[in-house]
């Protein structure tokens, strides 16, 4: 039996999240359905460094959701 909750059923939107590289990070892009599958969209660069491979913290990591 598969449980599905009322945010699983929504409309498509998207999910970003970001690279760590250390030499540039990336913005990886993905597209979300209704049923929650997610299909890569892109990735665009940020100019930016990371700290490479070393551990992350889940205190840096956030999630935004818009209705």
């Amino acid at each position: 039996m598969q449980l599905m909750n009322n945010f699983s059923r929504q409309r498509p939107s998207m999910v970003y999240i970001m690279t760590n590289n250390d030499v540039m990070n990336q913005i990886i892009a993905y597209s979300r359905d209704g049923k929650g599958m997610l299909t890569y969209a892109g990735a665009y660069p940020t100019y930016g460094r990371g700290t490479g491979p070393k551990e992350v913290s889940t205190r840096q990591l956030t999630m935004v959701s818009t209705p």
